[in-house]
């Protein structure tokens, strides 16, 4: 992903660009670690895409639309459910579409008390 390779440069852009490399960018500070332990350049870019994917996933299940269906879904009587965000990256190299095995269920509760998370009364 190119977008992600300019976040990876030290480089300033303007708006609207610098606002979503701002984003990709807090991934890599808060996976700096992981990330800077991969030595091979291609590797360590291709981790960041993939945690950018879930972290966009993630930021999916805390926006509010989510938060209020599942709540109203709740209140109908509905069964319990999650809604189904898919975690996937795209290989233009190779065309080929990944799944990301990712446990949604880990990071809900990890923020369920920051963002209140599929709480319903």
């Amino acid at each position: 992903c190119e977008g992600v390779r300019a976040a990876e440069a030290a480089k300033d852009f303007v708006a609207p660009l610098e606002l979503w490399l701002r984003n990709v960018r807090d991934v890599y500070a808060k996976h700096r670690e992981e990330l800077d332990a991969i030595e091979d350049a291609d590797a360590r870019h291709r981790r960041l895409v993939d945690l950018n994917v879930i972290q966009q996933c993630v930021n999916v299940l805390k926006t509010g639309a989510v938060q209020r269906r599942r709540a109203a879904t709740w209140a109908e009587g509905e069964p319990y459910t999650a809604p189904l965000v898919h975690a996937v990256v795209f290989d233009p190299k190779t065309g080929d579409l990944r799944r990301l095995d990712i446990d949604f269920e880990e990071y809900r509760d990890e923020l369920s008390n920051v963002y209140g998370l599929y709480l319903v009364d």
